[in-house]
């Protein structure tokens, strides 16, 4: 409905009333709006303690031992032959995870 017909057909006490439901009703919406973001925050922060636990529990490690990984990586060191490449090739696949490449390590200086 236009305001000017509103204006027109209601008399001013209603009019008010009006207008604060509607001031109300749209803070409503805010606060709303608000716990809803909220909402999503704490799914995501769950889904990540969802993957941290199944993680720690498929490496067998703790917390401690698991946030410790986060914080400082991984380093992944094996002979030639031993898996070392495929097991490259397979962490590589996740999104989470950033690999450098192997390093040549093999030198006349190491071999003696």
């Amino acid at each position: 409905m236009v305001y000017s017909n509103v204006k027109k057909i209601f008399p001013r006490y209603i009019r008010t009333f009006l207008r604060d439901l509607d001031g109300a009703y749209q803070e409503r919406l805010r606060e709303l709006d608000l716990k809803n973001q909220y909402i999503e925050e704490l799914k995501n922060y769950i889904q990540e303690l969802e993957k941290k636990s199944q993680i720690t529990e498929k490496l067998n490690i703790s917390d401690d031992d698991y946030e410790t990984l986060c914080q400082g990586g991984l380093f992944v060191i094996g002979s030639a032959r031993s898996g070392t490449s495929i097991l490259y090739e397979f962490l590589n696949l996740s999104q989470d995870i950033f690999l450098l490449g192997e390093a040549n390590l093999q030198s006349k200086n190491i071999m003696k």
